[in-house]
């Protein structure tokens, strides 16, 4: 197996080719239940690849749940779990999957296991922890794929810890009264924020909800635009959320000249991604009264 096909079972999930090696299940399982399990595996895989790891998530962990030592079932978990972000779980179900997969000698299986653990623990920035499961894994395919060996170390060479952003204790203030409907404390601790929280686009863009929220439109407005211009076309969806805000808090007012500029803005920054997101936007402008 090469290692560009290699990497992309191990990143993706099993595939059809690897039908034919289901670990057994616990006596207990009825066949019906095994049916189901297998079925509920295979359509998790394709969630998978498909990009769908909520439903793959779902789908996996009901495998699970019917058989629990069904090592593609924990497997799959792995994958849904690290492609949402949960690398914890998903290392502690990419290490099942390897416990069962060794158990069956299935090297294959107990290879994309490990390849699974070093990728989440890569992502994430915990490089020591991902070294391990790297060499392991280099270990384990050197003699048939050394180049995939090399590769592997390559990877792990290249993993960067992921630096510690520091919390601005004003911002959280801001957003928590924000959410609380405490506009006016919310602008006094907006005033505390530190020089690189003022530079993002959230800060004013909290602001924004704030003088909103205390029916101060114009400044709201202003908020707004500032919001939108430090986010700028790089941040597609954060623009859009301040034009959006921008055009609701208009609305609100009764300004629907100039909402209908902020919507039919709103529009045409998420047009691309979010189509049908831009047409309600439209259909919502047509509402503003006077």
């Amino acid at each position: 197996m090469s290692f560009p096909r290699l990497v992309a079972v191990a990143t993706a999930c099993f595939v059809v080719s690897c039908a034919a090696r289901r670990t057994p299940l616990v006596l207990e399982t009825t066949s019906a239940e095994w049916r189901e399990a297998r079925r509920d595996v295979d359509e998790a895989t394709a969630a998978n690849v498909n990009g769908r790891h909520d439903d793959a998530l779902a789908l996996a962990t009901h495998a699970w749940t019917i058989a629990p030592t069904d090592a593609r079932a924990a497997y799959t978990r792995g994958v849904a779990l690290r492609h949402l972000g949960d690398a914890d779980a998903a290392v502690a179900a990419y290490r099942r999957a390897e416990e069962l997969f060794h158990a069956e000698n299935d090297v294959h299986g107990e290879m994309i296991a490990i390849y699974g653990i070093a990728l989440a623990l890569d992502e994430t920035g915990r490089c020591t922890e991902a070294a391990i499961a790297y060499r392991r894994f280099a270990m384990l395919v050197q003699a048939a794929e050394p180049a995939a060996a090399a590769a592997a170390i390559e990877r792990m060479h290249r993993c960067a810890p992921v630096p510690e952003i520091p919390v601005d204790l004003a911002m959280v203030t801001l957003a928590v009264q924000n959410v609380g409907g405490h506009y006016r404390a919310a602008l006094d601790a907006s005033e505390l924020a530190g020089i690189a929280a003022r530079s993002d686009g959230w800060w004013d863009y909290n602001r924004a909800v704030a003088f909103a929220g205390l029916h101060l439109t114009d400044e709201a407005v202003s908020a707004y635009v500032a919001a939108e211009k430090r986010f700028g076309p790089l941040k597609p969806r954060e623009q859009g959320i301040a034009a959006y805000g921008r055009a609701r808090v208009l609305d609100d007012a009764g300004r629907c000249r100039e909402a209908l500029l902020a919507y039919a803005e709103y529009a045409d920054i998420v047009h691309a991604s979010d189509p049908e997101g831009a047409a309600m936007a439209m259909e919502v402008a047509r509402g503003c009264v006077p």
